[in-house]
């Protein structure tokens, strides 16, 4: 091995997720990466790029933004970093632009060579989808944080992230019920929540949902129980945050407490009726009621005639394997690593599309479940003369 060829290999031990594996494995990688060379000021990609490569530096300082107005900062990147990982789970071109902040050194590799490692074995696969999703929970945070507290440097985005704490919730979940005490606030980064209200005698009513923001704020300033219970109607990704850190933030931060006020505004208006949201991406899932349902067909015209209203995504289970560019994803089971990528690359569509149809197969499939896990409204499809006993799903 050459003095080049050494220096490679050090680099990528010292970066994980290649840190994590057997040095024969990280020696497949070193005939395959390039050094890159930024000056200060040199941008190594822009959002809209092709997302051929996964890069590692090695050496010096890059800073990574949503292009918006002003740019909403999402990390600063330092040796031993990754930078373009995102696209390894969910596909598409690059959602960020990262520039160098000064003169800096990386690795670069394709990334069709790093691919691979998802079908190498469910260790490997593991570790590459818990780091990259890890990358993809934060970008998102970054860019509803900066919603919620305006404009923050390096330092104040690790401060707030770090006060709060990661929580996943599954469909029919609940993040907390009405007449419970307050036990923090929580801010939603992906899914859909509903908010349900019981009344003396009758059965809890939907009143609201919720798809982003921040949940649970009122029982705090009140001191009061709250007042409705909130459960996730899809699967949900939140950050949970501990009372105390309501007022802790609002001392460092008074922008937060400016964005409260303006959220409850909203929410007083909406109940009166005065505005409503701009809609967001609805995942909607079809279930045939007995195998001789053409859904395939159903599904296919209904798009067609939706897409000449707004922008519509039709998929089945070979679609978001052709899509994600991993066969058998789809199909894989929940234990499975290749699980990961289905979610990760839903979270990327939003606002994307109006509606995202997933059309689930005739059984009872693992496909047909994640469909319905990840679906804000299920519709069953039944013919008319068909036999009307509920079928398998």
């Amino acid at each position: 091995m050459s003095t080049s060829e050494r220096e490679i290999r050090a680099h990528l031990q010292a970066t994980p997720p290649f840190s994590q594996f057997p040095e024969a494995l990280v020696d497949a990688f070193v005939p395959n990466a390039e050094w890159v060379s930024l000056a200060k000021g040199e941008r190594l990609f822009d959002a809209g790029d092709d997302a051929g490569f996964l890069y590692l530096v090695a050496e010096g300082r890059l800073q990574e933004v949503v292009p918006a107005e002003p740019d909403i900062l999402i990390a600063e990147l330092g040796p031993h970093a990754l930078a373009g990982e995102v696209q390894l789970l969910t596909g598409g071109k690059r959602t960020t632009r990262v520039t160098a902040l000064e003169a800096s050194r990386l690795l670069r590799l394709p990334k069709v060579s790093v691919d691979w490692l998802t079908f190498e074995g469910a260790m490997t696969a593991g570790i590459v989808n818990e780091i990259v999703l890890h990358r993809l929970r934060r970008d998102r945070l970054a860019v509803i944080l900066a919603d919620i507290f305006g404009r923050l440097d390096a330092h104040q985005l690790q401060d707030v992230m770090a006060a709060g704490e990661w929580v996943t919730l599954r469909q029919g979940d609940e993040l907390m019920r009405q007449g419970e005490p307050s036990q923090g606030f929580c801010v939603l980064v992906g899914g859909l929540l509903g908010v349900s209200v019981r009344g003396p005698d009758g059965p809890p009513t939907l009143v609201s949902r919720v798809r982003k923001g921040i949940i649970g704020e009122i029982s705090i300033l009140t001191g009061d129980p709250h007042t409705a219970t909130v459960f996730a109607i899809r699967e949900s990704e939140l950050v949970r945050f501990r009372k105390e850190s309501f007022f802790e933030l609002g001392l460092k931060y008074p922008a937060f407490l400016l964005q409260i006020a303006r959220l409850n505004v909203q929410r007083l208006r909406r109940a009166m009726g005065e505005s409503r949201d701009a809609p967001d991406t609805a995942v909607v899932s079809f279930i045939p009621a007995c195998s001789e349902t053409p859904i395939a067909e159903f599904a296919r015209r209904l798009a067609a005639e939706l897409s000449s209203y707004c922008p519509v995504l039709h998929l089945d289970a070979a679609g978001i394997d052709a899509l994600l560019e991993a066969p058998g994803t789809a199909e894989a089971p929940p234990e499975s690593p290749l699980q990961a990528r289905f979610p990760a690359w839903l979270a990327a569509q939003e606002g994307t599309h109006r509606f995202i149809l997933l059309q689930a197969d005739t059984l009872d499939s693992n496909w047909t479940r994640a469909c319905i896990r990840h679906s804000v409204q299920i519709i069953a499809v039944g013919v008319a003369a068909g036999d009307p006993a509920p079928g398998a799903v």
